[in-house]
């Protein structure tokens, strides 16, 4: 139709000025729009393209484009902070090259009956008598290439499906810092078929446990374990890093390691991807292990005490009043620390960041 030849023929039935009659109400004439405004505004401006849908994709010469695949891929910790690549393998369809995506060996092409070589056929519908709705679709018969093989043998490599099963392996590279949970876009590498454009294969980032650091964004958390003689006199130790390094780790003689307390590390985290000089935090929750029982003589108790600060003074009530009961201690091990260590936080709530940052991902001291 011409340009203007719709506003002529609703012209024809509203007589004034080219409106149609339903155009005349005191509503519309309230509005101030022009015709051109008023469909979109009632129908949204994209309506023609989310009408004809595949169709105007055709008709605007685009391919039709294929599934996504979506894949999880392992990686360590180790890869994460160092980067890698790594292999990844997946199935997918592929064009048989022996027909040419066919599913025959073609004699030749001959024009679609169906669309007679238009690509697309003519819908007509009627709403009502007298009223018929006309639209255009892709022909299924030659899915809108205008042409179909003339009769000709089966191909046996893909048993008449134009595709055929293909193993694909791919290298992909996982650059430092990345997170789990991140996706990486191959594009254009999932199943192929006759006239659609291939979709993507998606890899999602499966980070595997690591039996030492905990990664927390572009932090890391680390637990070690300790002698009380450590604890309390100095100590130097290390600590193998995820790309081999050994970090030293020296505390003064003087200052007193507590159990479960929290220490950081400035500038020893995860790599941040987008800058990879730049880096998170390491924070290290110390656990002291203590010796087993009995481990002094009595006399080595005594000398021990001496050099420990004095034990404060408890006024104890003689056991054989009434009211007053002797109790006698039973060793619950991992359990007991646990719900210790529980009471504690309940009652100390003002306990520092680093602390509630080692609590919340599950780093907790052990009775040694």
């Amino acid at each position: 139709m011409a340009e203007g030849g719709w506003r002529a023929g609703l012209g024809s039935l509203g007589g004034r000025t080219g409106r149609p009659p339903w155009l005349w109400s005191p509503g519309f004439e309230d509005l101030g729009q022009d015709e051109d405004e008023l469909l979109p505004g009632f129908f949204g401006e994209n309506m023609f393209e989310e009408f004809l849908g595949d169709f105007g994709r055709w008709a605007r010469g685009e391919r039709r484009r294929g599934q996504n695949q979506v894949h999880s891929v392992r990686v360590t910790l180790e890869d994460l902070y160092n980067g890698s690549t790594v292999a990844f393998r997946f199935n997918r369809d592929v064009i048989c090259m022996t027909c040419k995506g066919q599913g025959s060996r073609m004699a030749g092409l001959r024009v679609c009956r169906v669309c007679e070589g238009r690509g697309a056929q003519l819908l007509i519908n009627e709403i009502i008598p007298g009223i018929v709705h006309q639209t255009q679709d892709i022909c299924p018969r030659c899915n809108g290439e205008g042409q179909v093989p003339l009769p000709c043998t089966p191909c046996r490599q893909c048993q008449t499906r134009g595709m055929v099963r293909d193993m694909r392996l791919l290298e992909v590279t996982v650059e430092r810092g990345m997170r789990h949970g991140q996706r990486l876009v191959l594009h254009g590498e999932s199943d192929q078929a006759p006239g659609i454009e291939p979709g993507d294969v998606v890899l999602v980032v499966q980070q595997a446990e690591h039996p030492l650091f905990i990664r927390d964004n572009d932090d890391l958390m680390i637990q070690q374990t300790v002698e009380l003689a450590d604890a309390l006199c100095g100590m130097q130790t290390k600590i193998t890093h995820l790309d081999g390094r050994d970090i030293t780790i020296r505390v003064s003689p003087g200052k007193v390691v507590t159990p479960g307390s929290v220490h950081m590390v400035w500038g020893e985290g995860m790599p941040c991807q987008r800058s990879p000089a730049e880096r998170g935090n390491l924070y290290i929750q110390f656990c002291i292990k203590f010796p087993n029982k009995n481990w002094l003589s009595p006399e080595d108790l005594k000398t021990l005490e001496g050099l420990l600060p004095p034990r404060p003074h408890v006024a104890l009530p003689d056991t054989s009043e009434e009211g007053v009961e002797e109790v006698d201690l039973k060793d619950l091990s991992a359990e007991g620390c646990s719900m210790q260590g529980r009471r504690r936080e309940a009652y100390h709530g003002d306990s520092s960041d680093d602390e509630e940052r080692a609590s919340r991902h599950g780093l907790g001291c052990n009775a040694q």
